[in-house]
């Protein structure tokens, strides 16, 4: 009798493996220790082994628990034929399941009817790679389509889907294509570039999803039955062109003058992207804004003649590391640059990974007091400024890297600027008596891997200097080859320093000009003086008058100037007043005639600082 109880059990416990019998149909019971389930011996005494098989509950539910465990999340495949999946609770799936970007559709006893997929790839504002695949099929009657019509739906801030505006209805037409998933029996795969920008234009950044209408006919199904494909994706404003072709640009050996571009772009991406030797100098504002370094120069510059592409007919394996490079040494055609943080810009011309355009990079690089020059040459502040001087230091500290050839020297000559209140540097005019400057021919050699002093005295050129921030600039000289002979090339360099004596600031004032009255002999002047500074301001009757010529330019007038003026006939500015005066041209000017000029008035503070103001007027 025990060995009949035996053979039958195992019996139905095959037969409830195939025929999903529950196990209140076995012949042994089940036990759950610790989440995992236990068969037992009828009267539960003898462990026998972890549960293998099917359950089915009341509710018609299935599930199947392998070594005691409900399987979840995976996919079974039972005798070599039949397939199952199981989703997060376990249970058997029946009718339609989405897995990602493919959709299955099972019966009723868990098998698989048929399996498609719809994806995008290589998304772009105008256009995505659409891939329609068929990938199981459970019964050769079965037949899945779809034509070549599609909408697109954006996700809104509010987390819904919204359908796109349609643009150009016009353009809304499709022709209906029959595209099938499977055919005889077999699994069809269909890949095509879909362009929307003729009906829906260019799209923004952000999340979409392409909606296709697809019909199914199932077997011994008396009609098609429509359903619609979800295909999400994401458009990115491609605003560079490291985002849209993998160029990545960096640099390395940053001087003050010039630097070195290296180019990179790893070879899975295909096409074609060029470039040439232009480039464009931005500097980082205190707002965070980039501006251009001295648009006027690049305008003017002469570019390297480099005519540079990298080209992939197609994408290596994933994960090869080869790339395509490319370097470049430029001089900056700003002359030296100082310190701030700088980026240089390239444009690149490309027609790769779907996108065809312009499209620029970017290397950032900082420039310090650091940094060094192609010429080696050291160049600084060796001491705080005073009113009247500053020690300078100059010497060859490092190696060459630039053309040149032979000793670097300097002479006595420099310029000091102001720095305005605007950010421009502006240029001190001299006080000389007859505001030029002259300096002693001589030519001093900067000593190698070392440095030396200059002293500098500027109170008989520029007089004692004001409170404010200041810059002075020395000019370098060299040769550009052996030969020794002239042209030499140069470079000038700047040391910035600050004067902080004195309790007034230079350009706490301001002064209104304007001419109320011109004739050929005589100008009447309206002087106003606003601002801070309440000391003295006084002008000296020195004046020089322009004339604007036909390219609007105004030039000295006769290279005559008066601009010293004199030390004995002298008019008070006092603060906020109107000052208005009569001034006598004709000495100097005798002969203006018809046109327009400008006058040039030299106005002094207490402290000896000169400020010029402009006025224009028209003789008639």
């Amino acid at each position: 009798m025990k060995r009949s109880l035996k053979l039958l059990a195992a019996s139905l416990a095959a037969v409830t493996a195939m025929t999903f019998a529950s196990v209140g149909a076995s012949a042994y019971k089940i036990k759950t220790i610790d989440g995992v389930r236990y068969k037992y011996s009828d009267d539960g005494k003898k462990q026998l082994g972890k549960y293998n098989g099917w359950t089915t509950l009341k509710s018609g539910a299935k599930y199947y628990y392998k070594d005691g465990v409900r399987i979840k999340d995976t996919w079974l495949k039972m005798n070599g034929k039949r397939t199952y999946y199981f989703g997060s609770d376990g249970k058997m799936a029946t009718g339609e399941l989405i897995l990602g970007t493919k959709i299955y559709y099972f019966g009723q006893d868990g098998r698989v009817i048929y399996g498609i997929e719809a994806k995008g790839s290589r998304a772009t504002r105008s256009g995505i790679t659409l891939t329609l695949n068929g990938i199981a099929l459970g019964d050769d009657k079965v037949v899945v389509s779809t034509g070549q019509a599609f909408g697109i739906e954006r996700l809104t801030a509010s987390g819904k889907w919204e359908a796109q505006p349609v643009l150009y209805k016009q353009n809304q037409v499709f022709t209906d294509l029959g595209v099938k998933f499977f055919s005889e029996g077999r699994l069809v795969q269909r890949t095509e570039e879909l362009n929307w920008e003729s009906v829906y234009g260019k799209l923004d950044a952000g999340e979409y999803r392409l909606t296709k209408t697809y019909t199914v006919k199932l077997p011994n199904a008396a009609k098609y039955d429509q359903k619609t494909l979800y295909i999400p994706f994401t458009v990115k404003v491609v605003d560079t062109a490291e985002a849209a072709w993998g160029i990545n640009m960096s640099v390395s050996e940053v001087t003050t003058d010039g630097l070195a571009i290296n180019i990179t772009q790893n070879s899975n991406y295909v096409g074609d992207v060029s470039w040439s030797g232009g480039y464009t100098l931005e500097i980082q504002e205190k707002t965070g804004e980039w501006s251009e370094v001295n648009k006027a120069a690049r305008k003017k510059a002469v570019f390297p003649d480099l005519d540079v592409i990298f080209s992939n007919s197609s994408a290596k394996a994933k994960g090869d590391v080869e790339v395509n490079s490319a370097r470049d040494k430029i001089d900056f055609y700003t002359g030296e640059l100082s310190a701030g943080h700088y980026r240089i810009k390239r444009i690149f011309t490309g027609n790769c990974n779907n996108v065809k355009g312009t499209l620029p990079a970017y290397a950032e690089f900082d420039i310090t007091a650091d940094t060094p020059n192609s010429w080696g040459v050291s160049f600084g502040c060796e001491s705080d400024a005073s009113e009247t001087g500053i020690t300078l230091y100059a010497g060859v500290t490092s190696a060459s890297t630039a053309n040149i050839y032979g000793d670097i020297w300097t002479g006595e000559d420099y310029e000091i600027e102001h720095l305005g209140k605007d950010g421009d540097w502006e240029a001190l005019e001299p006080v000389t008596e007859d505001g030029e400057i002259y300096w002693n021919d001589l030519g001093i050699i900067l000593p190698e891997n070392d440095t030396r002093k200059l002293t500098v005295n500027w109170s008989s050129i520029y007089g004692k200097l004001a409170k404010g921030t200041y810059r002075i600039s020395k000019t370098f000289y060299s040769y550009g080859n052996s030969s020794l002979n002239p042209p030499a090339v140069s470079r000038t360099m700047y040391c910035t320093f600050t004067i902080d004596a004195g309790s007034v600031n230079i350009g706490d004032y301001t002064l209104d000009i304007s001419v109320t009255k011109a004739s050929a002999g005589s100008l009447t002047l309206a002087l106003t003086r606003s601002g801070k500074y309440s000391g003295s301001v006084y002008w000296d009757h020195g004046f020089d008058i322009y004339k604007k010529n036909s390219k609007g330019v105004f030039k000295l007038y006769k290279s005559t100037s008066a601009i010293n003026g004199s030390d004995y006939d002298t008019v008070d500015l006092p603060l906020d007043r109107t000052v208005k005066t009569v001034l006598d041209v004709s000495s100097h000017y005798p002969d203006l005639t018809a046109g327009t000029y400008r006058i040039k008035l030299k106005i002094t503070d207490q402290t000896g600082h000169l400020k010029y103001a402009n006025a224009d007027f028209i003789i008639s």
